[in-house]
Order: C-alpha cells, then sequence, then structure tokens
C-alpha cells in the first residue's frame, strides 16, 4: 500500500548533524539526531540523560557552540557539559578525562532496542529520501489464507518502531497501511469458522513476539480485534475452546480493554494514551464486545 510522507527527510539534514546508533535485533542502524522528533523519550531520553542544554563557549576552543553548524558531544559520565565533537576528541586523546568534571571521558554507548529489524529498515527508508514507499507491500505478494498470517503481525512491527521514534506521522501511515490492507483480506473467501482459527494463531503469534510493543499489542486488542471479528460468537467459541490456551498477557490487556471501555480507570493502559487519537479507520462500524 503505497502512503505518501508529509514529513521525514523534508527536513534540513546537513551534513554535521550528529548521528544516533543503536541496534535492533542483529543489526545495527544510525539516524539523523535532528530527524527523531522531540517527544521521543525512548531514543532521547537514553541518549541524552545527562546532557545539559547547549548554550554559550565550548570549553577547549573558546568559540560559541551551534548544533546546526557543528556537531556537539557531551560528558557522559557525570557533568552533562557540552563541547565541540571534534575538540573533545582532540582533547581524550591526551587528557582522557572531561575538561569539567574531570571524569574519565566515555564514548556514546550503544542503544538497545527491542525491535524487528527488518521493520526499523522499512521506517528508514520511508524516512528518508523516498516520498512513496509502499509499506507492506510484499506481504500482498502472498495469496490464500496465509496472507492473513502474514499481515497483522508485520504491521504490528512497524506500528512499534513508529511509538517507539515518536514519530505520529509514521504511525498513523502504518494504521492507514492495516485498514486498507484489512480491506482487500475481506475480498478473500475464507471459511468463517477457519478465519475465526487463524486470528486465534495470530494472537498467538503476536503475544509470543517481544519485538512488537506492548502498545502495539493493546492497539490490536482494542481496535482492530472487534473489526476483524464481526461474527464475534463463533471467533469466542474458537477463542476460548481452541487447541491450547492463549499467552496469559492477552487475557490480561482483552480484561484492562474491556475494564477502560465500560468506565473502569487502569494505569496499566496511561502510557497507550496518546495514541488513541490513531484510529484503525474503517467505514464499517467496530463490533461491540458483548
Amino acid at each position: 500500500m503505497t502512503v505518501t510522507k508529509t514529513r521525514g527527510a523534508t527536513k534540513k539534514l546537513g551534513l554535521l548533524h550528529e548521528m544516533v546508533k543503536f541496534r535492533a535485533g542483529d543489526r545495527r542502524f544510525a539516524i539523523h539526531k535532528n530527524l527523531i522528533p522531540a517527544d521521543s523519550s525512548f531514543i532521547l531520553d537514553r541518549h541524552d540523560r545527562k546532557r545539559k542544554s547547549i548554550s554559550g563557549e565550548c570549553a577547549i576552543c573558546h568559540r560559541e557552540m551551534d548544533d546546526q553548524l557543528e556537531d556537539i558531544t557531551y560528558c557522559r559520565a557525570q557533568c552533562g557539559q557540552n563541547l565541540h565533537a571534534k575538540c573533545a576528541t582532540n582533547w581524550v586523546v591526551l587528557k582522557k578525562k572531561c575538561p569539567f568534571c574531570r571524569s574519565d571521558w566515555l564514548d556514546a554507548q550503544e542503544i538497545h532496542l527491542e525491535l524487528d529489524e527488518y521493520a526499523v529498515q522499512d521506517y528508514l527508508t520511508w524516512l528518508y529520501g523516498q516520498e512513496q514507499y509502499d509499506l507492506l507491500a510484499d506481504e500482498f505478494d502472498v495469496l490464500g489464507d496465509s496472507t492473513v498470517y502474514s499481515f497483522f503481525r508485520p504491521a504490528l512491527h512497524l506500528l512499534s518502531v513508529g511509538i517507539i521514534m515518536g514519530d505520529t506521522s509514521f504511525a498513523q501511515a502504518t494504521i492507514q497501511v492495516m485498514a486498507e490492507g484489512w480491506e482487500k483480506l475481506q475480498l478473500q473467501e475464507i471459511d468463517k469458522k477457519e478465519f475465526g482459527l487463524i486470528i486465534w494463531h495470530v494472537i498467538d503469534l503476536i503475544y509470543g513476539d517481544d519485538t512488537i510493543l506492548r502498545q502495539s499489542k493493546i492497539y490490536f486488542v482494542s481496535q482492530i480485534l472487534p473489526v476483524v471479528t464481526e461474527e464475534r460468537e463463533e471467533f469466542f467459541d474458537t477463542l476460548l475452546g481452541g487447541d491450547g490456551s492463549l499467552p496469559p498477557s492477552f487475557y490480561h490487556d482483552l480484561s484492562l480493554v474491556l475494564l477502560q471501555k465500560f468506565g473502569g480507570q487502569t494505569r496499566a493502559l496511561k502510557p497507550f494514551a496518546d495514541f488513541e487519537k490513531l484510529n484503525f479507520n474503517l467505514e464499517s462500524s467496530y463490533a461491540e464486545w458483548l
């Protein structure tokens, strides 16, 4: 599904902007720091937890610091004071200590994100240089029942990346693709009872996958599952009487969603509040959880 990108690499990159490096799965990635949304606490809090605001002169060269013109680094060991990156590189070769607090100089530590590496690559492709990019295009090359298996899991991988990066635009694009993809999947002639069993296995796959963020799983339960299980009586018979129990975390999330739906207050759902506006846009109304 082609999604037109409305933001991203249209921001001025510049050659000198600092890169944030991180690992997902077995791969290492890097992203220009100025492309990471300012409210991306998952990334920036880990990267800049001790950092002071950038202002004044560099303590080594005594020139003004401007992160739009030069890379700025900082003391990660203790004080969080800023320095020109080039100045700091030359300084620590000789001194090996922060010029402010005299602590041993620490290089940037690699951030590890529990995300699907292919979804991260899709996000970076979407972010840099492509005004249109087919999210989940490969998933629709598969015909037949297996398409249902291969659709929701990678879609939730992408949604998880959007949430971790704090990129509401990408998360919304992913949800748009899920809505369009579901409409396409409905054209397949799949036996209703068999479809219920397929969804049962999809839930099992999703809740056994640590690279799908908890918020994404709750989104699936609260927004997507009611839509895809409009024949709810047959589905819930399958759900409760399948060939083995689903992961307890699914039943836990389902209970939280039902509590919230019927007026209960749950602290566990609070981290998801920022993404409540990301609706699963379908013309058909949601099935009721009754």
